[in-house]
């Protein structure tokens, strides 16, 4: 369902492979020139890693470049586009994501960018990440009938003594795997002002879905669309009728 408003902070979709050499290096690439007029703040980072012995009596570590990560933002700072040694991601933050078909064809234009620059044909994973913060201003803090599901509320609220007990947190997480797809669902009252005890009305949905599986070039959009598929539907089993009256329906 499409909604006019939304609670959500953060939206994520990444492409991880797997490839003999490196793609991206320390010299700018051409991809990065190819969607500067559109993600104009370009920059540009080493990756390290380390390795660690411990054999006999020999103990030691040794740190070493493993590839360079390109990041490209839009003048407003709100989308990232990077591309690794290892990965291709688009991450929306704050208030700009309206809707999912608008966020695939963004990544399928920059996809098919990627696709001619780099020739990456194999995909090891793809992974699509919606993270929502429902941040209510008036009532308790520890009250969300309507506004998320029933059994949501009764795994977070379990064990509570309401008499005794000050909450400073309750993070549930649940994983299920159907058709293929992962989901990864952390959800609670965080408490931002955690560890002090719970006092604003803040609830988060963090539902992150992934393929773990071999994905071919001409997979990749079918994969994102059925990600985006099984994320709506969790989110939907997770939230109440108050808080679809709070978004408001669109069109």
């Amino acid at each position: 369902m499409k909604y006019n408003n939304n609670f959500l902070t953060r939206v994520i979709f990444r492409l991880d492979f797997s490839t003999d050499q490196p793609i991206v290096s320390d010299s700018r690439p051409r991809f990065s020139d190819d969607i500067s007029a559109l993600y104009p703040n370009i920059s540009s980072r080493e990756v390290a890693g380390v390795t660690v012995t411990l054999s006999g009596e020999t103990q030691g570590y040794e740190k070493k470049n493993v590839g360079w990560i390109w990041e490209h933002k839009s003048a407003d700072g709100k989308k990232t586009i990077s591309v690794g040694h290892d990965h291709l991601s688009l991450i929306y933050e704050g208030d700009i994501y309206s809707d999912g078909n608008e966020f695939i064809a963004e990544f399928t234009m920059l996809y098919e960018r990627f696709s001619s620059d780099f020739g990456v044909t194999m995909f090891t994973r793809a992974g699509l990440r919606y993270i929502n913060e429902i941040n209510i201003e008036e009532g308790s803090p520890l009250d969300w009938d309507t506004i998320i599901s029933e059994d949501l509320i009764v795994s977070v609220k379990a064990g509570i003594d309401f008499d005794d007990d000050e909450v400073l947190r309750s993070m549930h997480q649940l994983v299920t795997k159907n058709d293929g797809v992962k989901v990864l669902f952390n959800y609670g009252m965080h408490n931002p002002d955690y560890p002090n005890p719970v006092a604003r009305k803040n609830f988060v949905l963090d539902i992150d879905c992934s393929l773990d599986e071999d994905i071919q070039s001409g997979d990749i959009v079918n994969s994102i669309k059925k990600l985006n598929i099984h994320a709506e539907n969790t989110f939907e089993s997770a939230i109440g009728d108050g808080l679809r009256d709070l978004m408001g329906s669109g069109s």
